[in-house]
């Protein structure tokens, strides 16, 4: 069920697009390497095999239309990203990509045996009313999936963010306010949620996604060329702050040291269900 946001969602919606726009050159190679540890779990649950009819919305650089076209699914990836779908056509050239809204997706009704949205959820203005839409597209039978990022606390990359920004940072930098980054990762809301949508056989599982790196600047590197929310709150901040922010980032991943590598969890919650 589609909730009416406390925010401005056009606002939104116009910093989340030009995010993505400016990372589309980098995301693969940086934050798509963590994204893809999913791939497999996702297309297991939505059974993406032989002629079934998938949807990934949002797509991105294509990585996960990519994996389900080799396990002999009919896909189409869709993106509001010009940028990521011209990425996504080079690397998969063979496979459908259109750009469109994952809220108001320009497909018709049961079109599709199976949907996915990968780490999509949290940057859409209304992600209920994308949740609704996968539902509509979905064939009787289907199963949808989505991703989320597990909150600080739980995974080390995002604690190690959120403590270099507490003392020096500016936690109310203007940014467009949002939807929450964390509702739809707690496994009982996430059940909840797709189940006013109207799913069955609901479930919410913990996946585990690493990231290793000899450098802890490589975590910057994510953070300013691949992602979008988080660049945007460091780049926010006075001069001195963010270079604080900075040396706690390089310090904290650096501290996760283990026989001469770096290695941070980001483990990732899988909710999903099936249309009766």
């Amino acid at each position: 069920m589609s909730e009416k946001p406390s925010y401005d969602p056009k606002a939104f919606k116009e910093f989340e697009h030009a995010g993505w726009e400016r990372s589309a050159a980098n995301y693969h190679d940086l934050f798509g390497r963590l994204t893809a540890q999913t791939n497999e779990a996702i297309l297991g649950r939505v059974d993406a095999r032989t002629d079934v009819r998938f949807l990934d919305a949002p797509c991105g650089t294509g990585e996960l239309a990519g994996a389900a076209a080799k396990r002999g699914a009919r896909v189409t990836g869709l993106d509001f990203s010009a940028t990521m779908l011209a990425d996504a056509r080079g690397r998969h050239p063979d496979l459908e990509f259109r750009q469109g809204d994952a809220e108001n997706l320009p497909f018709e009704n049961a079109a599709f045996d199976a949907v996915s949205c990968q780490f999509g959820l949290r940057h859409f203005p209304d992600p209920g009313k994308a949740i609704a839409e996968a539902f509509r597209v979905l064939a009787p039978g289907g199963r949808y999936a989505y991703t989320d990022w597990c909150p600080p606390g739980i995974s080390t990359f995002f604690q190690i963010i959120m403590d270099a920004a507490k003392a020096p940072g500016d936690a109310s930098a203007p940014l467009p306010e949002g939807p929450s980054v964390s509702r739809l990762s707690d496994p009982d809301e996430s059940r909840r949620t797709l189940a006013a949508a109207g799913f069955e056989e609901t479930e919410a599982v913990e996946l585990p996604v690493e990231l290793r790196c000899g450098d802890p600047r490589y975590v910057l590197d994510i953070i300013y060329k691949s992602i979008v929310r988080t660049r945007g709150l460091l780049e926010a901040q006075p001069p001195e702050a963010r270079e604080k922010i900075e040396q706690a980032i390089l310090e904290g991943a650096e501290s996760h040291r283990k026989d001469g590598e770096i290695v941070l969890t980001l483990p990732a919650l899988m909710a999903s269900g099936r249309k009766p």
